[in-house]
């Protein structure tokens, strides 16, 4: 089965009493990009896998894999754990990144050590580096043209230690040569809404955004429009 989802979380109990920014929150933008740049591959059989950054309970073992559900399990050391809990701006990107790779390659190493696999997650790992841990993708499923083709609204998900997850709409105007932009998600945001914005329309000069229900979830209106 494909590795689709990646997610690191704590104790969340544990963080709300110690009022902590949750660790997926930090983590969020960096497994998210890591996910995006890393091609179709068999980790271990499991299509997710979830990384604790929390003490193993003491029946469990560091590593599971349920075959049945196909999702895995890794809980990392308490020194690593510490590390996350006090990431410094600068360096915290890296540092989540290593945690990632280092988590994978042991998954790949336990298994059947493939080569390919390790150097295609080390290579993942480095397209993040080279885009400075930020990446502005658009959406073509979502950049649409109006039906007058005076406007061309092009959607993209930004993923960067300052936004998180956060989605704007770009529109730009034949007529009145502007750029017309708006934030559809709060910055910064943690959660990931590739399933929200499934569908556009225009409709009156608006730019009417619907989930996978058909429930319109956001109506843009640009100034020039």
């Amino acid at each position: 089965m494909i590795f689709k989802m990646l997610v690191i979380e704590a104790d969340s109990k544990n963080e709300l009493n110690n009022k902590c920014v949750p660790i997926r929150w930090k983590t969020h933008h960096i497994v998210e990009m890591f996910m995006e740049f890393l091609p179709n591959v068999v980790l271990d059989g499991s299509s997710k896998l979830t990384i604790y950054a929390m003490e193993k309970p003491e029946k469990e073992e560091k590593y599971t894999y349920s075959s049945y559900f196909h999702v895995s399990a890794y809980y990392l050391e308490r020194d690593i754990i510490d590390k996350l809990k006090f990431l410094e701006e600068e360096s915290g990107d890296e540092c989540i990144l290593h945690i990632i790779v280092d988590t994978l390659i042991d998954i790949v190493n336990r298994h059947n050590g493939d080569e390919a696999i390790i150097r295609i997650i080390n290579e993942t790992a480095m397209k993040v580096r080279v885009n400075n841990f930020k990446l502005k993708k658009m959406i073509p499923k979502l950049s649409k043209k109006s039906d007058c083709g005076q406007f061309k609204a092009s959607v993209y998900r930004c993923l960067c230690r300052d936004l998180g997850e956060s989605w704007c709409v770009e529109i730009k105007s034949k007529i009145h040569d502007e750029l017309y932009i708006e934030w559809l998600t709060k910055k910064p945001s943690y959660l990931d809404r590739r399933d929200m914005f499934m569908k556009v329309r225009w409709a009156d000069g608006k730019l009417i955004f619907s989930n996978k229900i058909n429930k319109t979830i956001a109506s843009i209106s640009p100034k020039f429009c």
